[in-house]
């Protein structure tokens, strides 16, 4: 029954890694040519794929359904900050279905060096060096910006909470 066990964990393992891979692979160069020659305006088109297909794609695959509830409680004439303290990659894919318009996230500095992923998450993302406070300041400032923009929802890691009442 031990060995079964680890076969099965082994080959679920690998699939929910093919499932990312495809998922990140084949996107991240199709974004980088219509961000190259479109220009960055493209980008928030980007989310939107990233939200309304890729994130419910890759959750339906990995055989997790994401029940929402009050999504329509939430205004698109308003905009919003969320603070969420996630642990793994499944609750941001989660976040992009429980929202009913493209979002950014606040994401840390390192991640962009991720193989194939850092692309993305340097396209898409607001990026923080959560280690040097004046980088944290200037991402802060730069995420209010972009809600007053158009982009009115804004995921934030927990550590933040404190510095976003500051500004």
């Amino acid at each position: 029954m031990r060995l079964l066990k680890i076969i099965f964990g082994f080959f679920w393992a690998l699939w929910g890694v093919v499932c990312f891979l495809l998922v990140i692979i084949i996107p991240t160069p199709l974004y980088a040519l219509a961000i190259f020659f479109g220009g960055r305006k493209y980008v928030r088109n980007c989310i939107w794929i990233n939200m309304h297909f890729l994130s419910p794609l890759l959750l339906r695959l990995y055989g997790i359904k994401v029940k929402v509830i009050g999504k329509e409680l939430i205004s698109i004439d308003k905009w919003y900050v969320f603070i969420a303290t996630h642990l793994t990659l499944i609750d941001v894919m989660a976040s992009c279905e429980a929202t009913p318009q493209p979002v950014y996230f606040l994401a840390k500095n390192e991640a962009k060096y991720l193989p194939f992923f850092g692309y993305t998450v340097r396209m898409l993302n607001i990026l923080v060096n959560r280690t040097n406070k004046e980088s944290r300041k200037e991402s802060l400032q730069y995420m209010l910006q972009k809600l007053k923009e158009r982009n009115r929802i804004l995921f934030t890691q927990k550590e933040l909470e404190i510095e976003l009442t500051e500004l």
